[in-house]
């Protein structure tokens, strides 16, 4: 192809008219047709942008609706003395959105859990401030009786319809020469029916180190 362009180019007759002007309209050609693939390029890089604008418009609103969500950070913690400890549930507030809990709930039935917990709920949570519940430790251990374990769940209720459920394991184990039953304390943040799950990636309350 090089040499029939090479070979049309030796014949042209230069000091034609008609073959200048010819030679004029296949720069002009060549130019349109760069022009427009320039154009085009440049139309697609364009595209790319604006999609890519979309993109970051659309993560930054998720962020922003991410940022605005109610939410509490829950912390477990023991404190007290033998005999009066307590197992102080804290839901801390580090969002600026006020989190309203209107309730809280438990799969014990009403009679067992009279003296079994104290709540500073229901309650308004605004940002930097917590809601404490404190469950006695004795009286989670009560709940025990005959069985070798249970699993109790506290679920805190938001007016938004969110929840967020701690569970609680008692398991029994056999301590000394008379195999007296000594109870072990777990708790798992989620909604939870399975010991194993507990146990395997819960964490131990009390006691902190068990023989």
């Amino acid at each position: 192809m090089l040499d029939s362009f090479i070979k049309w180019f030796t014949h042209i007759n230069w000091v034609s008219w008609d073959s200048l002007a010819s030679i004029g309209q296949i720069i002009g050609a060549v130019a349109t047709v760069w022009t427009a693939r320039v154009a085009l390029g440049q139309m697609e890089e364009a595209r790319k942008q604006n999609e890519l604008a979309i993109k970051q418009m659309e993560e930054a609103r998720e962020r922003e609706k991410e940022a605005m969500k109610p939410e509490l950070t829950p912390k477990v913690i023991l404190t007290g003395k033998a005999g009066g400890l307590k197992i102080n549930v804290i839901l801390a507030n580090n969002k600026p959105v006020p989190v309203y809990i209107d309730d809280i709930y438990t799969n014990i039935p009403d009679e067992e859990n009279q003296e079994l917990f104290e709540t500073d709920a229901p309650k308004k949570v605004p940002y930097g401030d917590i809601c404490t519940t404190k469950i006695h430790l004795r009286a989670l251990g009560d709940l025990l009786g005959d069985y070798d374990d249970r699993i109790i769940r506290f679920r805190f209720s938001y007016t938004t319809g969110d929840e967020l459920t701690i569970s609680f394991l008692i398991l029994s184990k056999s301590k000394g020469e008379y195999k007296i039953k000594v109870p072990l304390f777990f708790y798992l943040v989620g909604e939870v029916y399975e010991k194993d799950k507990i146990i395997a990636q819960g964490t131990l309350i009390f006691p902190p180190y068990p023989e």
